[in-house]
């Protein structure tokens, strides 16, 4: 058995301390070696005096006020949790509404009044044959009472399902323009679900005439808060009862404005209405406005729900 220090040199060059300065078992290490109690050391190697504490930033001077501290966050909801919480909309500036709206629907002029002509002329194709077949019957003097109530009220259901249905693909025009997309004809046509469309606006109408009827202002409130039941529909493709909630809530959130443009929409349409053709301007012009408040307060952007292309 050759010696370690025959074929390593020197003792210790292996690695290895010499056997002599190997500590027994159970023995303690030579006290020192360590900087006094109290001091802390420095960039140069020595230490602070006694009681020193470290320059600032080094060390914390209250590592208890730096440590964050656990339990019960106020509006958390829990424990040492945090929730984010929803930033509620900030609304919109109304000369902004109007501006906007303004410049979009110059912009689109053609698009627009070509909509306007086309729902003008598709509607009266469908309301004189309709008043011819069910309500020009139905004023016979000879028929049957309760035959010319549901005559009549065939007659008129379906006029007022062509408005309602080309009311809505105006609002789905708008929410084009809203989002800085200009549309084509067929876009307004692009509705997603009319059956929701017909069942919110009916319930939404049947709604603000029982309030008319109790004691008017009901009614034009349940108008007022019900605004944008139609563009939750076209734009969320949210079933009836969920736009209608949801145009509560958002108004319900956004009364001052809201109203205001309300106020100024309605007071532009009875201008509109003065002149002949007013409503060329003014119908277009309004449906933009709201759109562009309805983008704003419930904070979405882009076009509509897609739906189905027309063929």
């Amino acid at each position: 058995m050759t010696d370690s220090s025959s074929e390593g040199g020197l003792p210790g060059e292996s690695g290895f301390p010499p056997p002599e300065e190997i500590p027994s078992p159970g023995a303690m290490p030579e006290p020192g070696g360590f900087p006094p109690q109290g001091e802390y050391p420095t960039a140069g190697g020595g230490y602070l005096g006694a009681g020193a504490k470290p320059p600032p930033g080094n060390y914390p001077d209250d590592p208890s006020a730096s440590t964050p501290r656990y339990g019960r966050v106020k509006g958390s909801g829990g424990t040492g949790r945090l929730r984010q919480r929803k930033t509620a909309p900030t609304g919109f500036d109304l000369g902004d509404a109007l501006r906007f709206a303004w410049t979009r629907y110059v912009d689109n002029v053609g698009v627009w009044l070509g909509f306007l002509l086309l729902a003008l002329t598709f509607a009266l194709m469908i309301a004189f044959p309709a008043s011819m077949i069910f309500l020009v019957p139905a004023g016979a003097a000879e028929r049957h009472p309760l035959l010319v109530v549901s005559l009549a009220a065939i007659g008129i259901a379906i006029i007022v399902a062509v408005i309602m249905v080309l009311s809505a693909a105006m609002v789905r025009g708008a929410l084009y323009e809203a989002s800085g997309t200009r549309p084509s004809l067929r876009d307004f046509l692009r509705l997603p679900n009319i059956s929701q469309i017909l069942l919110a606006t009916v319930t939404v109408t049947a709604l603000t005439l029982i309030g008319l009827a109790l004691c008017v202002v009901p009614g034009l409130i349940v108008a007022f808060f019900s605004m944008f039941t139609v563009h939750f529909v076209v734009d969320q493709n949210q079933n009836a009862i969920e736009a209608i909630k949801s145009s509560w809530r958002t108004v319900i959130a956004n009364v001052g404005p809201l109203l205001l443009l309300t106020l100024i929409c309605y007071l532009i349409i009875v201008v509109g209405t003065i002149v002949i053709v007013g409503f060329l301007i003014t119908v277009p012009f309004t449906a933009i406005a709201v759109a562009y408040a309805y983008r704003a307060v419930t904070v979405t952007s882009g076009p509509p729900h897609p739906a189905a292309p027309i063929s």
